[in-house]
């Protein structure tokens, strides 16, 4: 069982990001169609040692994760700008591979332990060179920002089942991953009504 991450990463490189996945709206969450996990790694756990609260990794070692979000390598070919230049990782390295053993290599000596959300995920789980590897992951489900709650009524059976799907599709890419820490359930929501209005409900 794997440990659902809901808090916000230390160190994020953008904090109010937003992504949306695209999903069959017509087709209901399914437990059936799930195959059972292939993972044999054991689960990461929590334990409480000597007063305080540890994660503790499948390989038994207690850690703090300590995470980056958006480990990216940023616009690619096509969509960069040279009149607006951003980060691409295409000038620095001369593969997506070498981008993210340079970039894995850089976390660890700086003390990281975790990718955060909207990160190039593919490409840091293909470390896998001994001594290289050892970050964590914490996927974006984007429950509700795909499937419209808050915004639109998060108890209609509809958009319930809209926002499963959208986390099955996340999760099954990922579930067998042995790095796989945990996930975010979304970004930050929008208040959709004003703070008087709510105010006044409770």
């Amino acid at each position: 069982m794997k440990i659902l991450v809901l808090s916000v990463a230390l160190l994020t490189f953008a904090a109010g990001c937003s992504k949306q996945v695209d999903v069959d709206r017509s087709v209901p969450p399914a437990p059936e169609r799930t195959a059972p996990s292939t993972n044999p790694a054991p689960a990461f756990t929590v334990k409480k040692d000597d007063g305080k609260w540890w994660l503790v990794s499948p390989e038994g070692k207690r850690f703090f994760s300590m995470g980056v979000c958006v480990v990216s390598r940023g616009s690619s070919k096509e969509e960069f700008d040279p009149e607006n230049p951003s980060y691409a990782s295409w000038q620095h390295y001369e593969s997506p591979g070498k981008w993210a053993e340079a970039t894995t290599a850089r976390l660890k000596q700086w003390r990281f332990t975790t990718v955060g959300g909207w990160s190039d995920y593919s490409e840091m789980l293909a470390v896998k060179e001994e001594g290289k590897e050892g970050l964590w992951i914490t996927p974006v489900l984007h429950m509700g920002s795909t499937s419209g709650i808050p915004w639109w009524d998060m108890w209609d059976q509809k958009n319930i089942a809209r926002a499963e799907e959208v986390a099955r599709k996340i999760i099954l890419a990922v579930r067998d991953e042995p790095r796989l820490l945990g996930y975010y359930s979304d970004n930050e929501l929008g208040v959709w009504r004003g703070l008087e209005e709510i105010r006044r409900e409770f």
